[in-house]
């Protein structure tokens, strides 16, 4: 009897295509399919996101950093401290919040911010992931912030997006603040 289970699991995981590694994105279709039929986001145009996402920030380019998004004045935009961070940070500033929502944070302000500065800006992208289906889609990724090509703030990054009419657009952005230099 046990046998019998083990060789009929076997079978099944032979048909499935479990026993062969099948990428979880393929980068020439729109969409891929996982072993359990679920439509996956095509992986190359949400990495152009990104790619776009970091070119508009070192470009200072608000136009092509603002079509990204779904709707730039009303999506999430928020921040969390690390522990470490905080702890620092509440060296100079006894009143800072781990998290604080901020309805003025947003995209928006944050080009703004970007575009102002004399310093450049530049943000590094790495352990890029990607999930979802054909209609939405989470992108998780470790960050470097720099300015003046020195990292300022490091962490993780999670982007929700859907896709439109007009492509995959960025609902949300919340990032952690794991290092932090002043």
């Amino acid at each position: 009897m046990q046998r019998s289970v083990v060789a009929l699991v076997l079978l099944i995981a032979g048909l499935s295509g479990a026993s062969t590694a099948q990428p979880a994105f393929l980068l020439q279709e729109e969409t891929a399919f996982t072993g359990c039929g679920i439509a996956m986001p095509a992986k190359s145009t949400i990495e152009d996101i990104v790619t776009e996402f970091q070119t508009a920030i070192k470009r200072r380019d608000r136009e092509q950093f603002l079509s990204l998004f779904l709707d730039p004045n009303r999506t999430s935009w928020q921040a969390v401290n690390g522990d470490k961070v905080l702890e620092t940070k509440r060296k100079t500033d006894p009143g800072v919040l781990k998290a604080k929502t901020n309805p003025d944070a947003t995209p928006a302000s944050f080009i703004e911010t970007v575009s102002s500065r004399a310093a450049a800006s530049e943000e590094d992208f790495d352990n890029i992931r990607i999930s979802g289906d054909t209609d939405v889609a989470a992108v998780s990724l470790d960050y470097r912030f720099k300015l003046d090509g020195k990292v300022r703030n490091t962490g993780t990054e999670h982007w929700l997006l859907v896709r439109t009419e007009q492509g995959w657009r960025i609902t949300s952005v919340n990032w952690s603040i794991g290092t932090y230099t002043p």
